[in-house]
């Protein structure tokens, strides 16, 4: 209930955190293939990594720079997570 009365997860429950701090903790080797992804990415059509994986590199190319700024920002925040643990 920690992350949520921080309104650190806009007011909700986060029922994956796992696999988000999973992602978090390695983002290169970690593939969210979830709906978000998918329309960031503009993929249609199936879930399987070989269609998937060629637009996700040429994403994370393109915005190298921004996602690690990115992370760099969250990591207070996965501090708070790790000392409630």
């Amino acid at each position: 209930m920690l992350l949520k009365s921080k309104r650190l997860t806009r007011n909700g429950i986060m029922t994956s955190l796992a696999s988000k701090v999973l992602f978090l903790n390695n983002p290169w080797k970690v593939i969210p293939m979830d709906t978000q992804a998918k329309k960031t990415l503009k993929h249609k059509g199936d879930n399987l990594h070989k269609s998937f994986l060629p637009k996700l590199n040429e994403y994370r190319d393109e915005k190298s720079d921004f996602i690690k700024s990115t992370l760099t920002v969250l990591n207070p925040y996965l501090m708070t997570i790790e000392k409630t643990v």
